[in-house]
């Protein structure tokens, strides 16, 4: 005999059974097209995190079309990050500008607890590289850097390792100023 757990469990997976096989037309062709489109970006992923080949500085940056930003942190490996205040590309072919962004914690002293004034926590800061990139001739056309100072506010957790913030406002307002072409 089935107990109660039991029955509503399968008739919660009917449910979802039921449901998923009654999407509507228009819903799986949405699906099938954000599919297609996330794996032509995901395929065009290893040209976004490469280096570029050129390097060119220009004292006035700009924005070039649509954008792909890729972020790293400690030199690991590139992900997608999404910047709302840019138009985003549904397809690889529409990327004007490749932002990468790499991150590393420095070490700028240390912060010592008031509970137990001989336990130290590194005081770190972060430490980014922001790299624009024109995406048609694979060439680096502005560099800047940002980096944080440690907060004396954060050292609040008693089993954390190490205590720092990221430059993210500084560099979204950076990336915000910049004119479009």
């Amino acid at each position: 005999m089935k107990t109660n757990s039991q029955i509503l469990l399968t008739l919660a997976i009917m449910g979802v059974v039921t449901l998923t096989g009654c999407q509507s037309e228009s819903a799986k062709k949405a699906l099938t097209e954000r599919n297609e489109r996330n794996a032509k970006m995901l395929a065009a992923r290893t040209e976004f995190i490469r280096k570029p080949a050129k390097v060119a500085l220009t004292q006035r940056p700009y924005i070039k079309g649509k954008t792909v930003e890729m972020a790293a942190l400690n030199g690991g490996e590139y992900s997608f990050k999404t910047i709302p205040i840019f138009p985003s590309a549904d397809n690889p072919d529409d990327i004007g500008t490749i932002i990468q962004q790499d991150c590393r914690p420095v070490q700028k002293g240390v912060y010592r607890s008031k509970e137990d004034p001989t336990k130290t926590l590194p005081a770190m800061a972060m430490s980014c590289q922001v790299v624009l990139i024109d995406r048609a001739t694979s060439t680096a056309y502005f560099v800047k850097n940002f980096e944080t100072e440690p907060d004396p506010e954060a050292f609040t957790s008693k089993t954390a390792q190490s205590v720092y913030k990221t430059p993210d406002k500084e560099i979204k307002a950076f990336l915000e100023s910049l004119p479009r072409q």
